[in-house]
C-alpha cells in the first residue's frame, strides 16, 4: 500500500519547536514556548495563514493556532520557523476538548476564520458557533474577551446570528454583512490566499465580533 502523502508533513510537524500535540516530541505544553504576552487563539486554523499575519503585525502579542489535523498545521509551523516568529505556536487538538489544553481565562481573543458551515441540520452540533462551543470559549477567554467570526457561508451566518440572539449574555461588538466594503480599519480584513480567490469569485465575506 502506498504511503499517504500527508505522512512526511505529519512527521516533520512533530519535530518543530513551535508545534505541539499528543504525538509530538514536546507533548502539548505549548505555553512553555510562547512569551508572556496577551494571548489570542485561532480555532480550526488550517494552515494558520491568518494567525501568521497577526503574529507579524503584533510582535508583543502571542498566538495559538489550533486545528485537528497536523498536516494542515505543518505549513504554518514551517513558515513561522522560517520567519523566526517566536510569538506563535501550533497545537493539534480537538476544539471540543480545548478546556483540557488551555487554562481558564487565558485568552484575550478567539478567531474563527471560514469554518466548515456544516449546512445539514443533523450536523449542527459540529458548527463552531454552536452553543456547546460558545460555552468552551467563554471558559478559556478572559472576562470581556472577544470572539471573531469570518465566513462566506449564508447558512452559518444566519445560524450564528440566531444563536447570539438567543444567548442573553452575548454582546455584539461589530457586525457587517460585507466586511471588505466597510471603511473601518479592522484586523478582520487581513486576507488569506483562499479568501483572495473567493473575493475574486464574487463571494461576500461576513464578519461579527462579540463577547460572551
Amino acid at each position: 500500500m502506498p504511503r499517504s502523502p500527508k505522512t512526511p508533513k505529519i512527521n516533520e510537524f512533530n519535530t518543530y519547536k513551535n508545534a505541539f500535540g499528543p504525538w509530538h516530541q514536546h507533548g502539548e505544553d505549548w505555553e512553555s514556548f510562547l512569551p508572556d504576552y496577551p494571548l489570542t487563539i485561532e480555532l480550526g486554523s488550517g494552515k494558520a495563514e491568518f494567525s501568521l499575519q497577526l503574529a507579524q503585525k503584533y510582535p508583543k502579542k502571542a498566538f495559538l493556532a489550533v486545528d485537528l489535523k497536523s498536516d494542515r498545521l505543518w505549513r504554518g509551523a514551517k513558515t513561522a520557523t522560517e520567519l523566526n516568529l517566536n510569538n506563535i505556536a501550533f497545537l493539534q487538538a480537538n476544539i471540543a476538548k480545548l478546556e483540557q489544553k488551555a487554562r481558564p481565562l487565558s485568552f484575550e481573543e478567539a478567531w474563527i476564520t471560514f469554518p466548515d458551515p456544516y449546512p445539514k441540520d443533523r450536523h449542527e452540533k459540529h458548527r463552531l458557533t454552536h452553543p456547546k462551543f460558545l460555552k468552551i470559549y467563554q471558559k478559556i477567554l478572559k472576562e470581556g474577551g472577544i470572539v471573531h467570526l469570518k465566513t462566506d457561508s449564508d447558512s452559518l451566518w444566519a445560524y450564528t446570528n440566531q444563536v447570539l440572539r438567543n444567548k442573553k449574555d452575548a454582546k455584539i461588538i461589530f457586525r457587517t454583512e460585507n466586511l471588505h466594503d466597510e471603511g473601518e480599519s479592522l484586523d478582520a480584513k487581513l486576507l488569506t490566499a483562499y479568501e483572495k480567490r473567493w473575493i475574486e469569485d464574487g463571494r461576500v465575506i461576513k464578519y461579527v465580533s462579540f463577547s460572551l
